[in-house]
């Protein structure tokens, strides 16, 4: 590929996915390598059509010994040559991966990972992007290790040519056309040669797998990346899916301020597709956990297989955490807040833009009630079952303190409450029993009188309409 050609091809892609904004900084991870020298190149280039900072960080991993430092010497020449700020950064990647029980390939790149975010910290803008070298070979590379670790969709998607301040400008090029672009700049490069270990995965694949594939298809590397790309705009929209699922069958649970866990709703989860129930999991265990390592396929099934067992069964999970059945639920919450969640005399639940809070207090008979459209209390010893937070459902009745029942339904059509209206409207029940059409009435058995003990008093917050 001609060099011209080559830029030229490196800032349509860079424009077409907006990776760069005027103002900003990039990080550029710079190996020293053939890839991210070309990337190095081309960047410079663009900043003769666009302005923004570059500043390059070389991590010296301290695997090589004196090899390694001679590269770092060699990207500090370079940069010093191009005039580019450049930033040497030592670890010791043996002795990181012996500490963390991490491969030597992982515990490298994450040092790495951690050296490019302790830069970007240390410049005095938010607006920064991390740019690496990542090309359409190592892309191909990413999706057959996915592929043979048995990864997800997500796996199998690759690596994003942009993903929140990552970028890679380079995604679009094969390695051949990088060196090529590199021999008619006539720049010399570094050639690590740990990259012809097979002891690691990767090398095994680049080298002794997709030879293979190529004489199969000399279109190979490209064909698995246009494969990948589909499947990350599948992902894309899945996640659209997931979100909308979160906000109906699961329930943010608070004690106090502070986040608990969530509350999968059995009911409305066991509707969902297997595929995205599985999904939904993920994403609770995620967020309860605060990241994604270590949860795995084993984890996230056995979440699962607790909607088929009975009330009272419950798991311990990674980062303790404990998935709990209930009788309507599954709770997934750190297990130092289970029994707060179990037994609580005060909780929160996040519903969409509303908040419900519950508080259950003694009863003197001294406490005046008021008569707001959104605050109620009920006689809590008279509830049988676990209170639910739900849509209304087939069944569902307003008991009165006589006795009698009155079937949701037909208050509903008695009060002209619009039907598009009714499946949005929240109810507060004692299994089919609603103690409270949120927005409307009560029931009356459930009401505070002078023989009340202990009244549960829920207040919903969420804008004007609730005040």
């Amino acid at each position: 590929m001609e060099k011209e050609q080559f830029i030229e091809q490196g800032i349509k892609y860079i424009e077409e996915h907006e990776m760069i904004g005027s103002g900003e900084t990039v990080i550029l991870g710079l190996s020293g390598g053939a890839d991210s020298l070309a990337l190095l190149l081309l960047l410079l280039e663009y900043q003769q059509k666009k302005t923004f900072s570059l500043h390059a960080v070389h991590v010296e991993h301290g695997i090589r010994g004196g090899e390694s430092l001679a590269d770092a010497g060699f990207v500090r020449q370079m940069c010093d040559r191009l005039q580019v700020s450049c930033e040497i950064v030592h670890v010791d990647a043996p002795k990181y991966a012996q500490t963390m029980g991490q491969s030597l390939e992982e515990a490298a790149r994450n040092l790495r990972y951690q050296a490019f975010d302790e830069a970007a910290k240390k410049q005095e803008t938010e607006n920064i992007k991390i740019a690496v070298a990542h090309h359409m070979d190592d892309q191909s590379e990413t999706v057959l290790l996915s592929l043979v670790r048995g990864s997800g969709l997500k796996g199998l998607g690759g690596m994003y040519p942009k993903r929140d301040r990552m970028i890679r400008p380079l995604l679009w090029a094969s390695r051949s056309q990088i060196e090529e672009f590199m021999q008619a700049k006539e720049m010399h490069y570094l050639t690590d040669r740990t990259n012809f270990d097979t002891q690691y995965m990767r090398n095994r694949i680049r080298h002794e797998v997709m030879p293979h594939l190529m004489e199969v298809n000399e279109q190979a590397a490209r064909h698995i990346c246009l494969a990948a790309e589909r499947l990350r705009g599948a992902e894309d929209f899945i996640d659209q899916q997931i979100l909308t699922c979160l906000k109906l069958c699961t329930r943010k649970i608070f004690t106090g301020e502070e986040l608990a866990g969530y509350e999968i709703l059995a009911a409305e989860f066991e509707q969902l597709h297997p595929y995205i129930q599985e999904r939904v999991v993920l994403e609770i265990l995620s967020k309860v956990a605060g990241q994604l390592r270590d949860l795995t396929q084993v984890h996230v099934s056995a979440v699962v297989g607790l909607f088929g067992k009975q009330s009272g069964r419950s798991l311990d999970l990674p980062y303790q955490m404990t998935a709990k059945r209930t009788i309507n639920a599954v709770l997934v919450v750190k297990a130092t807040k289970l029994n707060d969640v179990l037994q609580p005399s005060e909780w929160q639940y996040q519903l969409s833009e509303e908040q419900f809070c519950f508080e259950i207090s003694d009863w003197d008979g001294n406490l005046q009630i008021s008569k707001k459209k959104y605050t109620k209390w009920f006689d809590y010893d008279k509830i049988e079952g676990s209170v639910q937070l739900r849509h209304r459902k087939s069944g569902d009745v307003l008991l009165y303190e006589d006795g009698h029942t009155r079937k949701l339904k037909k208050y509903m059509i008695d009060e002209k409450i619009p039907e598009p209206g009714r499946e949005k409207l929240w109810v507060l029940a004692d299994g089919e029993r609603i103690l409270w059409v949120v927005g409307y009435r009560i029931s009356d058995y459930y009401k505070v009188t002078k023989d009340t003990k202990r009244v549960l008093k829920v207040q919903v917050n969420g804008g004007t309409e609730y005040e």
